[in-house]
C-alpha cells in the first residue's frame, strides 16, 4: 500500500491510498493507542473505508471466445511466448483483434546458434578423449577415459536423427558432413519456413492434443506429459477439480482455466474446459527436436544427473588426494622435525667424544712429561 497527498482545493487535501498488489485489498491493523485512520475520517466506526474509489477485482477478458480471470493485469500464461498488458477494459460491445506474426528470422538464427554449440561440444567431448604419440592420454585430456560426455553425444545424436511427425532435421536444412559435424543449409530452411511453418512448429516443439473437444490446450509448457486428467464439476456446472491419479494438487483450477502446478512435472501446461459435467480426459503430448534436447540437457544438468554426479565424484577423488598430499606432508614435516632432533643428539654426542678424546690426549701427554 502506498499513501498519497492530493490538494483538491486552496487548503483542502486528501490522502489517497493505494493497493500496489493486484486484486488484493488494503488490509491495516491497529495497534495500541488512537486509531489514527478513524481520527483522519479515512475508516469509519467498523473499521470500514468511507470512501472506496475503486473496489480491488481481479482482471476479467475473454480469448477466442473463452471467458477468463487473473489476478494480475499483466497475462504471460495464456498463449506461450506472448504477454498481454490489459491497460484499460473495453467499452462493452467492443473487442480487440490481435495479429501475431511468426518471426521465422528467429528461429534461423536459433539454429545457427545450435550448430555453433553442438560443434563446439562436439570438438570439446574429441578433445578429451585425445592420446599423446605414446598411447598415453593428453595433458588437456583431463577427463579421458570417463564416457559421461560421449554418452552425452551419443544422446544428442539420437535425438537430432529421431523422426517427429514424418518429418527430420534434413527436413530443416541440417545434416552432418564427412567429419560428423553438424551443418546448416539455410537455403533449405528458408524454404520450409515459407512452404510448411506448421510442420517446423511441429518437429521443434512439443505438441499436446486431448481426446475431447471440451478440453481446449492453452500452453504445453517445456515438459509435455502424457497422463489422464481427472475433472470433477459441481452440481451447478462449475468445474472444481482437476487431478490426475488422484493427486488434485497437481493442477490448480481458476474458473473455467487449468494450470499446471508449479515445481511439478505438470508446471508450465495450461488448458481451459468448457464442459458442464465431470469427466475423464487422456492428454496426450509428443516432443519435438527442442523439446527432447531441453530435456536431455536439463536431465543430464540436474542435481542428480550425469554431469553433476561426474562433477561431484572428481571433487570428492580430488579432496580424497588431497587428504593423503597432506597426510604425506604432514607425516614429512614429523620425520623431518624426529630426523633433526636426533642429528643434534648425535652431533651433541660427538661434541662430548671430542671433548673427552681432547681431555684424555692431554692427560696423556702430561704422564709421558
Amino acid at each position: 500500500m502506498q499513501a498519497s497527498i492530493v490538494q483538491v482545493s486552496s487548503g483542502s487535501y486528501e490522502m489517497v491510498l493505494t493497493g500496489t498488489a493486484d486484486a488484493a485489498d488494503i488490509t491495516y491493523s491497529s495497534t495500541s493507542g488512537d486509531d489514527i485512520l478513524s481520527k483522519l475520517g479515512v475508516t469509519d466506526s467498523s473499521g470500514a473505508f468511507t470512501d472506496v474509489l475503486q473496489a480491488a477485482q481481479s482482471a476479467e477478458f475473454t480469448l477466442d471466445g473463452i471467458a477468463m480471470t487473473r489476478d494480475t493485469n499483466d497475462i504471460s500464461d495464456v498463449l506461450t511466448g506472448v504477454t498481454f498488458n490489459l491497460l484499460q477494459a473495453t467499452p462493452d460491445g467492443t473487442s480487440l483483434n490481435i495479429s501475431i506474426e511468426t518471426d521465422t528470422s528467429q528461429i534461423q538464427s536459433a539454429l545457427e546458434t545450435f550448430v555453433t554449440n553442438y560443434n563446439a561440444f562436439r570438438d570439446e567431448v574429441i578433445a578429451q578423449q585425445a592420446a599423446g604419440t605414446d598411447g598415453t592420454a593428453s595433458s588437456s585430456a583431463v577427463l579421458f577415459g570417463d564416457g559421461t560426455m560421449r554418452n552425452i553425444m551419443d544422446a544428442l545424436q539420437n535425438s537430432l536423427n529421431s523422426t517427429v511427425r514424418g518429418l527430420t532435421m534434413a527436413d530443416l536444412g541440417l545434416s552432418f558432413n564427412e567429419n560428423n559435424e553438424l551443418e546448416l543449409d539455410t537455403s533449405t530452411l528458408s524454404d520450409v519456413l515459407s512452404t510448411n511453418l506448421s510442420g517446423v512448429t511441429k518437429l521443434l516443439s512439443a505438441q499436446t492434443t486431448t481426446s475431447s473437444s471440451q478440453l481446449s490446450v492453452v500452453n504445453t509448457g517445456t515438459s509435455p506429459q502424457s497422463f489422464t486428467l481427472d475433472l470433477t464439476v459441481d452440481s451447478d456446472g462449475n468445474l472444481t477439480s482437476a487431478s490426475v491419479g488422484g493427486d488434485s494438487s497437481l493442477f490448480t483450477v481458476s474458473g473455467t482455466t487449468i494450470i499446471g502446478a508449479s515445481g511439478s512435472i505438470y508446471a508450465g501446461m495450461a488448458f481451459t474446459y468448457s464442459g458442464s459435467t465431470s469427466q475423464s480426459i487422456t492428454v496426450t503430448s509428443t516432443s519435438g527436436l527442442a523439446t527432447q534436447l531441453y530435456q536431455l540437457a536439463k536431465n543430464y544438468s540436474s542435481s542428480s544427473g550425469a554431469l553433476q554426479t561426474l562433477i561431484t565424484n572428481l571433487t570428492t577423488r580430488d579432496d580424497d588426494l588431497q587428504q593423503k598430499v597432506d597426510d604425506i606432508n604432514s607425516a614429512a614435516s614429523t620425520l623431518q622435525s624426529q630426523l633433526q632432533t636426533q642429528y643434534a643428539k648425535y652431533q651433541a654426542a660427538i661434541e662430548s667424544a671430542n671433548s673427552t678424546l681432547t681431555y684424555l690426549k692431554a692427560l696423556l701427554n702430561s704422564s709421558s712429561n
